[in-house]
């Protein structure tokens, strides 16, 4: 699992979203876990009545998955085309799961715990590991051709222009304007 950076905007990565475990800042995923960036979403195993029993079959492609890794600032084409190439590319190297089924928040594993269950990396922290993780990533840049170059340079004119007024008020309404 690696995380792309889709999020165009310094303010998307800002410290107190990182203080929280909700997401998760850590390379995770886990079934009905909200904690982990990518939540693997189980249906019932168990129907209230017999009737509904009969109507529906709790089978593997009752699943679904959320992200929990992008923001509002994003955009919701590339990040869903970063996740399907980042599985492809997965599916065509024949790259082993090394994460397993995370079931606590990792923030609050130890390092053993988290050791146990294939959690060892953090998501970037800051926008600048976001987009040097991107500009690093050869084979996304294979899959995506010079729309990378161009998605890091939007971003970052993207970025000035958002930081521009002085007082957080100004950027906040700045934000609240354009998204």
């Amino acid at each position: 699992m690696r995380r792309r950076n889709v999020l165009p905007l310094s303010r998307s990565l800002r410290p107190p979203r990182r203080r929280s475990p909700r997401g998760g800042t850590w390379v995770a995923w886990g079934s009905d876990n909200r904690e982990v960036p990518v939540r693997l979403c189980v249906p019932p195993t168990r129907f209230p009545t017999p009737s509904q029993q009969k109507r529906t079959s709790p089978t593997p492609s009752g699943n679904h998955f959320e992200i929990k890794c992008i923001d509002g600032t994003s955009s919701p084409y590339l990040a869903l085309a970063a996740l399907l190439g980042a599985g492809l590319l997965g599916i065509q190297s024949q790259a082993p799961l090394v994460e397993k089924n995370c079931t606590e928040a990792a923030a609050e594993m130890s390092e053993a715990e988290r050791d146990a269950v294939g959690v060892r990396r953090r998501l970037p922290l800051t926008w600048e590991e976001a987009r040097g993780a991107l500009e690093g990533d050869e084979a996304m840049k294979g899959l995506f051709g010079g729309i990378v170059d161009g998605f890091l340079a939007a971003g970052r004119i993207l970025d000035d222009l958002m930081n521009t007024p002085t007082t957080e008020a100004g950027r906040v309404q700045l934000l609240v304007e354009n998204y």
